[in-house]
């Protein structure tokens, strides 16, 4: 078991390093990488979340008023906080201004929080073990890769120097 333990672990790691490096290297093309993360989760959404919500709340009216609640508030905070910075967004904001180079910060700061409830979530299945074990495992070491570009992105928006993007990276991963 805790075998197991340091080997998912490890591969998580492992996992956030090789998508940080890839969107590092392809700063380029990091968009893209974004949006087909994007559009993986959007997809997990609407193919396997949203259906399970329907079958716990009793009704698809229940889930669809629950899926429009959480993403109008998620949306208010967006734009009430401005975070979120894209290239939607780019012409608003000053790139340069001294409030905007706090935002990569903030965003990495929440990735660091989110991953740390990744290693709540895998530490728990791992205890349960068996085949929700595996499955959370296999999850959250694949996820952990666009949790490195992430970090990136938000760094590479708020002009963060390499070197503070790489001690983020290796905090969250």
């Amino acid at each position: 078991m805790p075998l197991a333990a340091l080997a998912v672990s490890f591969g998580a790691f492992a996992s956030a390093l090789i998508g940080a490096w890839l969107a590092l290297r392809a700063v380029r093309y990091v968009g893209v990488i974004i949006a087909a993360g994007a559009g993986i989760r959007i997809g997990a959404a609407f193919f396997d979340l949203i259906p399970e919500a329907v079958d716990h709340l009793g009704s698809i009216d229940a889930a669809m008023i629950a899926l429009a609640t959480g993403f109008l508030a998620f949306y208010a905070v967006d734009k009430v906080t401005s975070l979120h910075v894209g290239h939607e967004t780019a012409s608003e904001l000053d790139h340069d201004a001294a409030s905007h180079q706090y935002i990569g910060i903030v965003g990495a700061t929440g990735m660091g929080i989110h991953s740390f409830l990744d290693g709540v979530a895998l530490a728990a299945a791992l205890a349960v073990g068996g085949g929700l074990g595996v499955v959370i495992a296999t999850v959250v070491v694949v996820h952990r890769f666009s949790d490195g570009i992430g970090v990136v992105s938000f760094l590479l928006a708020s002009r963060a120097p390499p070197d503070t993007t790489w001690r983020w990276v290796y905090l969250v991963a």
